[in-house]
């Protein structure tokens, strides 16, 4: 659960609006029940189990954060093209640690990494040039090729904005 101090955390690029206790939109119920699917009777999936065919619909809206020594930081390793249109740039490959305004973001990270369980919220984002917009969002954990819990698999979706 995101604490209030989670809920107040804001950046130049966003602040978190709520936390959901279920995915409100039809995408983020939809990617939720497909991670429940496949992670069956496991704590969470594998990556490897989101395959591209059953992802298609999803991939525009879609990032993947790798997490870094045990939650130290994160990488977004992959990010949807529908997203870099949202947010007016492109963090691929991007520290979370070393963009300070995306920051905020790791304390969602840090309680899915924490709690080994999804977290959905809404937040608000600034655009550069742009109005702000208002997201749905859901982050996911999922296993490497590994075994090892070391990814996110993240959704946004515009509710409002634009």
């Amino acid at each position: 659960m995101l604490s209030m101090a989670d809920l107040n955390a804001t950046g130049l690029e966003g602040v978190i609006l709520t936390q959901l206790s279920k995915p409100q939109s039809q995408f983020t119920r939809e990617l939720y029940d497909l991670w429940k699917e496949l992670k069956g009777e496991q704590e969470m999936p594998s990556k490897s189990d989101f395959k591209p065919e059953r992802m298609k619909a999803y991939l525009p809206n879609l990032y993947i954060v790798d997490i870094i020594d045990g939650g130290a930081d994160y990488r977004l390793r992959l990010i949807g093209t529908a997203l870099t249109q949202m947010v007016g740039r492109d963090m691929t490959g991007h520290l979370i640690s070393a963009v300070p305004e995306t920051q905020w973001r790791g304390r969602i990270y840090d309680t899915v990494v924490r709690e080994r369980a999804p977290v959905g919220y809404l937040s608000q984002l600034g655009r550069p040039g742009g109005p702000a917009v208002t997201t749905e969002n859901i982050v996911l954990p999922a296993l490497d090729m590994e075994g090892e819990f070391s990814e996110l698999v993240c959704a946004s979706v515009l509710v409002k904005g634009p």
